[in-house]
């Protein structure tokens, strides 16, 4: 029999704990009828590989229970359908509910009721976000009420056009692998495309973490050979080779104050990359509704001071002037990595904004905006 992938054998093993939701399996009866146990002869691989699923299903949020006997052994394993299915999902004026049946599956749980305009609502939500033109979200947002649709009498026929056209789905394999090497903390390395500079270069990573940032995936890790912590667009890496020399040992610590959360929490997409950060001066003419919480992104001279000489530190630290008032003009400092998009970004406040440092992004934030003026005029003439 050919090997099973750990996915089959997964959805095999939770199908047999299902099955015997209700007095549980033992280890004997799994390996009986999960193809993926019963293909091997010797018992202690089957016992290492039941270990190994049961850990990491557990680790994802499926709970696995172990039935203790009175000696305290535990000989059988319980998946409660109640604890791992979500209810039924149904219309409170619906009379298609289904009848509640014992047996395998979520159809036999408790049910939430949706009032019709509650239903209402959720199809209005989803046509909104598909209305603001990020096509990840659009997307996601589409899938969700496709999910809801097997239950509840949605209307999922939205003609929103999406202005952005969603990413396909990522490598699977690439992903797991690079998941596994985070929770083993094993080193990387992997070919990848910078946009900054248009390059095609091995990196030589430790991996800290992964995250979804702006609509797309990122590892977040740190550049051995720039010493510096970055982040890279899964989208962009390939051939990924995996440290393997002594698996059971981890090759790095990350540092005790690296928080995953507070990293990518909140990220612009200026921020986003792997070129080296650097300082850009922003000018405030106005501070308003619009230009208020731009300003709190940026950082004041002091805390830019005390930012360059901190070599521990990633990003400047925002703004808190929850206690301060602000007054124009003023300016901050803002740490960049990809200025393009920068320039862009202060460029949409019109005239409430200008880059004030250094001279090289003065002078290209001037010729974009003298660009993007040329290229109203010239369509006002047509």
């Amino acid at each position: 029999m050919p090997t099973q992938s750990k996915t089959q054998r997964w959805a095999d093993l939770l199908a047999a704990l299902l099955r015997a939701s209700r007095s549980g399996a033992s280890l004997q009866q799994l390996r009986r009828v999960v193809p993926g146990y019963y293909a091997s002869d010797s018992d202690a691989t089957v016992e290492r590989m039941f270990e190994r699923d049961k850990k990491e299903l557990r680790e994802i949020g499926v709970p696995i229970e172990s039935i203790h006997e009175m000696d305290g052994s535990i000989n059988r394993y319980r998946l409660n359908a109640r604890d791992f299915y979500l209810p039924y999902l149904n219309q409170a004026d619906s009379d298609t509910a289904p009848r509640r049946v014992a047996g395998d599956g979520y159809r036999a749980l408790d049910q939430i009721t949706f009032l019709p305009d509650e239903i209402g609502a959720l199809v209005r939500g989803v046509t909104r976000l598909t209305q603001l033109g990020d096509g990840s979200l659009a997307h996601e947002a589409r899938m969700a009420l496709r999910r809801l649709a097997h239950d509840l009498p949605v209307d999922e026929t939205l003609t929103v056009r999406e202005l952005v056209v969603a990413e396909p789905a990522l490598d699977n394999d690439l992903f797991d692998r690079l998941a596994e090497a985070v929770r083993r903390r094993k080193s990387v390395q992997f070919r990848y495309h910078s946009f900054s500079s248009d390059r095609i270069a091995t990196r030589q990573v430790d991996p800290y973490g992964i995250a979804h940032i702006g609509g797309s995936w990122y590892l977040v890790g740190r550049d051995l050979d720039a010493n510096a912590l970055r982040q890279f667009r899964l989208r962009r890496v390939n051939e990924l080779r995996v440290n393997d020399r002594a698996p059971g040992t981890p090759d790095f610590a990350p540092p005790e104050d690296f928080d995953l959360w507070a990293h990518t929490r909140s990220r612009q997409a200026w921020e986003l990359g792997d070129a080296e950060a650097e300082s850009i001066s922003v000018r405030f003419d106005a501070v308003n509704g619009v230009t208020g919480p731009a300003i709190k992104l940026g950082a004041s001279e002091e805390m830019a001071a005390e930012h360059e000489a901190d070599t521990v530190a990633v990003d400047a630290k925002p703004m808190d002037d929850s206690a301060t008032t602000l007054l124009a003009p003023l300016t901050r400092h803002y740490r960049v990595r990809r200025r393009a998009t920068f320039l862009r970004w202060v460029l949409g406040f019109g005239g409430a904004a200008r880059v004030v440092g250094p001279v090289s992004a003065v002078e290209e934030f001037q010729a974009l905006a003298a660009e993007t003026h040329a290229r109203y005029d010239a369509e006002e003439l047509v």
